[in-house]
């Protein structure tokens, strides 16, 4: 595949990443919760950003996602067509299907609770399996060096989407509910562990485009 072909599909990534983070740390700037509260990473949720009701730029941060998840998704598709591997290629195809899942996140934000519920699901089932399926095939001896590394970010992501699903399970009655909505009552915590979950999800994501935009651009195509 061509270097400016390449480039393009890298910077898309890239792209779709700055502007989701860009748009969450304006928001988290001047959010002001309901009892006049700083929004916390320790604490608030993703989604709390997203909420029309607590958050003064929420329709700026849920226009973010869907502009940014559009951009991941072809950020996606770009390495589908650009991978040979069957397993890369899956690994492709559902990350697709995360970004879509990042695109409704954004459309239907935690005010519209079943349906937000179910997108989050979709970004984070088919992230982890993106994340799995990239691991798996990264680790074999047969890749270049560069892909190899790859596996570093791809495995540290897939532990902590593992610690995300399993932790709330076994800590909590509703897990779906604490991971996404924050925890019950106006007395939040100092610290709430789903928050520190979600938010780590979010950054071992951005993390894992950001590294395969990078050697994206730095080497040429090994099939």
């Amino acid at each position: 595949m061509h270097f400016d072909t390449r480039r393009r599909i890298a910077l898309m990534g890239i792209a779709g990443v700055f502007i989701i983070l860009l748009a969450a740390l304006i928001t988290g700037l001047t959010y002001s919760g309901p009892e006049g509260e700083p929004y916390s990473l320790f604490n608030q949720n993703v989604s709390d950003l997203g909420r029309p009701s607590i958050s003064a730029l929420a329709e700026y941060f849920n226009g973010s996602l869907q502009l940014g998840g559009a951009l991941l998704a072809l950020f996606s598709l770009g390495l589908l067509v650009y991978v040979r591997r069957p397993i890369l290629c899956l690994a492709a195809f559902t990350g697709i299907i995360s970004a879509s899942g990042i695109i409704l996140v954004g459309m239907f934000p935690a005010s519209v609770w079943q349906v937000h519920k179910f997108a989050f699901a979709i970004f984070f089932f088919s992230g982890m399996l993106m994340l799995m399926l990239a691991t798996v095939s990264l680790i074999r001896r047969d890749h270049g060096r560069v892909r190899q590394l790859l596996a570093v970010p791809s495995g540290l992501g897939l532990l902590v989407y593992g610690l995300a699903l399993f932790l709330p399970i076994v800590l909590y009655q509703h897990p779906l509910d604490a991971f996404v909505s924050g925890p019950p009552g106006e007395n939040r915590p100092d610290i709430w562990l789903p928050s520190l979950l979600e938010w780590s999800v979010f950054f071992a994501t951005a993390g894992w485009v950001l590294a395969v935009s990078f050697a994206l651009m730095r080497h040429r195509r090994h099939t």
